[in-house]
């Protein structure tokens, strides 16, 4: 009984360190940068941000990244754009990893959507 609490309790513990950051939010800004690496950066902290979004000077635990060059990061831009001009807000999550900005500073984009109701 006490190996099966305590594989349990280990397992709880160490799924911890894997969060995926998500967020319900107005954007408040995009972000592409000469690279190509590009940020969505929302009104409000997004929940569950990993550790490397929370780095050193204290992160960007209020934006998710994409990578606009890219198909799929060109996609996030432009939809992200989008959802700040109509002043819809965005249901984004992010991979649980920061390797567009070099493994530190925002949490990478997985998906997301523009909600229909502001």
């Amino acid at each position: 009984m006490f190996r099966r609490f305590g594989f349990v309790f280990v397992m709880v513990l160490s799924s911890s360190g894997f969060a995926n950051g998500n967020i319900v939010d107005y954007v408040a800004q995009v972000r592409v940068d000469k690279s190509g690496a590009g940020m969505v950066i929302f009104k409000t902290n997004l929940s569950n941000s990993p550790t490397c979004a929370l780095g050193p000077g204290g992160g960007m635990p209020y934006a998710l990244a994409f990578d606009a060059n890219t198909a799929g990061g060109k996609a996030i831009q432009a939809m992200a754009t989008a959802a700040l001009l109509a002043g819809k807000k965005i249901e984004g999550n992010g991979t649980g990893f920061c390797t567009i900005y070099g493994g530190a500073w925002a949490e990478d984009w997985s998906y997301g959507l523009i909600r229909s109701s502001p």
